[in-house]
């Protein structure tokens, strides 16, 4: 994947790591026998020395000033981060449409950690400690890429469009499959069912309810969730056809549910693969990697964290515009376009008549709005 990749030319990707020796690397730099090998101590006039060092004194831009868009720093400052941070605070008050670009960037990136635990709240959690020394990992899933229509592949020279979907934070010591247990999608809530003649019948049965499986490609591994029965190797096929002779490289078969986090070896900014629902594809990035700091939640059943997500744009319903569409209907000459979305009231009010009988022909799915996936 190299050759497709090129990563050495990307400065973002970094070299490969094995989780499991920089957490002891790291555990060794700062453990204090290791830093003093002949068992000398800090005294109290070293403590003074390095106090004093790196004091806030050095820096008092630091002290008086806090982040803020509304921060008005000196001309006359030093300190690099602040003069970036001028630069842009006036750009943002100079100009009210990059402004309003930058805060709608921003605005779904905004939540502490200790607030975003899937639906829950850390403290509503059974308490677990986490055993110490632990690495944390973020993850990066993105949104599986748009299929080009015929007419951006015949007229457009389109190039892929990937936005992230959600960000987590994982511990070392857990499982590839509690990641996976944690990623929403809107392809395992569909309802794979055409239920134009049935529009009062509950259904709870979805894809992720019959079709299980999935995977994680990480540095030539594919890694299969097969902790169900049901669930088929996705592998085989993705390694046979690894084996013929392509720029990919050879890859070998893993599992996802007897793998953790610190058995791998990964880089750093590279995409990786999740793969779930036969073809729906989402780009899978490590992020960042360090040790679990005192900062940190130290709840482990609070892992794999949820700390950022996507908020999406609500699909409203295509003739009152005031509910959220709950059905697509396909084929309908009684419409002015297909597919077209509906609220329940009004899909049944348009398609029905009084004694619930479809009116003409057509095809009808429930639809499953993005918001409702992430706050299910």
């Amino acid at each position: 994947m190299d050759i497709v990749h090129e990563a050495d030319k990307r400065g973002w990707i970094s070299k490969s790591s094995n989780v499991k020796r920089f957490v002891e690397e790291w555990n060794y730099k700062l453990n204090r026998n290791a830093l003093f090998e002949h068992g000398s101590v800090l005294t109290e006039n070293m403590f003074s020395e390095i106090d004093s060092t790196f004091s806030l004194e050095v820096c008092p831009e630091v002290a008086e000033y806090e982040y803020s868009r509304f921060l008005e720093i000196p001309e006359d400052v030093e300190l690099v981060t602040l003069i970036v941070q001028k630069i842009e605070l006036n750009k943002r008050n100079s100009s009210v449409k990059y402004d309003k670009q930058v805060y709608q960037h921003f605005r779904n990136y905004n939540f502490p950690p200790h607030q975003m635990v899937g639906a829950e709240n850390v403290e509503d959690i059974p308490f677990e400690p986490v055993d110490e020394p632990e690495v944390a990992l973020t993850v990066q899933i993105y949104r599986p890429e748009k299929k080009a229509t015929p007419y951006d592949r015949k007229f457009l020279s389109r190039l892929p469009c990937f936005k992230i979907e959600s960000n987590f934070m994982v511990l070392g010591n857990q499982h590839l499959c509690e990641l996976r247990d944690k990623i929403e999608c809107l392809s395992d809530k569909v309802i794979p069912f055409e239920l134009s003649d049935f529009p009062d019948m509950e259904i709870s049965t979805t894809c992720k309810d019959l079709y299980k499986s999935g995977f994680f490609y990480i540095e030539g591994v594919v890694y299969n969730d097969m902790r169900d029965p049901d669930c088929r190797d996705y592998s085989e096929p993705v390694i046979q056809w690894s084996k013929t002779g392509t720029d990919v490289m050879e890859m070998q078969k893993g599992s996802m549910e007897n793998t953790k986090f610190k058995d791998l070896k990964l880089r750093l900014g590279y995409p990786y693969l999740y793969n779930h629902q036969g073809n729906c594809e989402h780009l899978l990035v490590f992020s960042d990697m360090r040790l679990l700091s005192d900062e940190d939640v130290k709840n482990k059943n609070a892992y794999p964290m949820l700390v950022t997500a996507r908020h999406n744009k609500r699909i409203f319903c295509m003739v009152c515009k005031i509910f959220d569409a709950r059905w697509v209907v396909f084929n309908n000459p009684r419409l002015p376009e297909t597919p077209f979305m509906f609220c329940k009231k009004c899909y049944v009010g348009f398609n029905y008549d009084s004694n619930k009988q479809k009116i003409g022909q057509f095809k009808a799915y429930r639809f499953i709005d993005p918001p409702a996936v992430m706050n299910a």
